[in-house]
């Protein structure tokens, strides 16, 4: 029972292992890759009157 019980465990370690290095790589490329700033345009107020939801 010992053996399984241990097996289990390598087994749980060794996938937060590989889900951690996952994440390490995705981060790297998240670095590399950054994203281009977009200026926003600003939205006119509304009209007092308008109905709320898309005007």
């Amino acid at each position: 029972m010992k053996s399984k019980s241990t097996s289990l465990w390598l087994a749980v370690g060794l996938a937060f292992a590989v889900l951690l290095a996952s994440w390490a790589v995705l981060f790297s490329i998240a670095s590399r890759n950054r994203m281009a700033e977009v200026p926003l345009e600003h939205k006119k107020p509304a009209p007092a009157n308008a109905p709320a939801g898309n005007p």
